[in-house]
């Protein structure tokens, strides 16, 4: 049958918008890569070129600053934070992330509005660490820009202005344990080439009741292994023993409670194994925190250290509990460094407990914890016992800024290490 040149004309249409709807949607789009594990907390440097932007007079046009983040991860969605809003996103596919923010910045020549975006490589499943680049965009307002500045384009006391940024980072030690690494062969490594390092992890007496790890001295000394369980509500004990690489047990922590403190004599560039083990968990997860030093050497850091100074309210280091708990590493001193300052903001009402676990290595020391209303006036509540171990229980206030200071009273050792944790009952 013949068919008109209208009719065949309504055939071809109808024959290419099938092979159209064909080839747009009748082959599944592949998925995006799985993404490979970056949640934790990183240290990340990020260096600035502002040379196509307004300078103070003889400021260095390289802008480098190190600083702790928190990365959390929802699928592919990626939320970065430096515990001051607001908080970067971005995707991840595979090891690649893509993200940006834009924020208010008041501290350079000119006040700012600044967006940047960046792409950054992870290296490791879980991830131990990163580089990668971005650029940033500025626009200005309140003065006039350097007309020597290249890429500055000014109309009257208004500007734009962009620059590169380096991007690198590694995983902090103490953002966690990896599971599974409940034997020798799973053994999570912590590196103590500098003398100290640390880890936080979890037990329970069931499924979880062992964490082991791994480390190997860089010179033969005398060590501290330091068990901090967070312990809260209360009623966890937990252990500690130091095995050599053949299985033969070096010490041992077996106190009827969450706290234990080991001396043992380790050999250079030899392995040893360290387990912590859940014996009494009765509120489930248990929490702690593990610290090797060599006795002598410097005192850990860890997870989200303290950055100085921090010494009054204005510098207070925020502590992100939108999650409900939060913590942070620092060192205080009853010399230069008497006082580290830190605010949080409580995303609900209820009753938390501030802990102050120091290391007090090798003993003596006498830590404090108060807690102030935003006003700095009013004392709600303090940890003044006569060692470096407090716990305060107190009532807080959605939406409301607080302040915690930690007192270095009494540090006869120089430089005090100690973890501050906050925690929702």
């Amino acid at each position: 049958m013949k068919h008109s040149g209208v009719d065949l004309l309504y055939y071809l249409v109808v024959a290419f918008v099938i092979a159209v709807a064909a080839g747009c949607g009748g082959a599944d789009s592949p998925d995006p890569p799985d993404p490979v594990d970056i949640s934790g907390t990183w240290r990340i440097t990020q260096v600035n070129d502002n040379s196509q932007c307004p300078l103070d007079p003889g400021e260095d046009p390289r802008e480098e600053e190190t600083s702790v983040i928190t990365v959390t991860v929802s699928g592919n969605n990626v939320t970065i934070s430096d515990g001051t809003p607001p908080d970067a996103t971005g995707m991840i596919n595979g090891n690649v992330l893509t993200f940006s923010v834009t924020f208010a910045d008041t501290d350079g020549a000119l006040p700012a509005d600044i967006t940047e975006r960046g792409t950054i490589t992870f290296a490791g499943d879980p991830a131990t660490s990163f580089t990668g680049s971005g650029k940033f965009n500025s626009s200005f307002s309140g003065g006039v820009c350097d007309p020597v500045q290249k890429n500055c384009q000014v109309s009257g006391q208004q500007g734009a202005c962009s620059g590169d940024i380096q991007y690198s980072g590694t995983r902090v030690a103490g953002s966690g344990d990896i599971e599974p690494n409940n034997d020798v062969s799973q053994a999570n490594p912590i590196d103590i080439s500098s003398g100290a390092g640390e880890v936080n992890g979890t037990v329970n007496n069931g499924s979880d009741r062992v964490d082991i790890f791994a480390i190997t001295p860089s010179a033969t000394g005398t060590f501290t292994i330091g068990l901090s369980g967070f312990d809260i509500p209360g009623g966890e004990d937990l252990d500690v023993d130091i095995f050599a690489s053949d299985g033969t047990q070096l010490g041992s922590g077996l106190s009827a409670n969450s706290f234990e403190q080991v001396e043992v004599n380790l050999d250079a560039n030899v392995q040893y194994f360290i387990q912590v083990d859940g014996f009494e968990t009765p509120n489930g997860d248990a929490d702690y925190r593990l610290s090797i030093t060599s006795n002598g050497g410097p005192p850990p850091v860890g997870s989200g250290g303290d950055v100085e100074p921090n010494n009054d309210n204005s510098q207070a280091n925020p502590i992100d509990i939108s999650s409900g708990a939060g913590e942070v590493n620092g060192t205080v001193n009853n010399d230069s460094d008497r006082l580290d300052i830190f605010a949080i903001t409580p995303s609900a009402t209820g009753t938390f407990t501030i802990g102050l676990f120091g290391f007090d290595i090798p003993g003596g020391e006498d830590l404090d914890v108060h807690i102030f209303a935003s006003d700095d006036t009013q004392l709600l509540d303090s940890g003044i016992s006569v060692d470096s171990f407090e716990q305060v229980v107190i009532s807080l206030d959605s939406g409301v800024l607080y302040y915690i200071l930690v007192d270095g009273f009494s540090t006869p050792n120089g430089d005090a290490a100690y973890m501050l944790s906050i925690a929702a009952n």
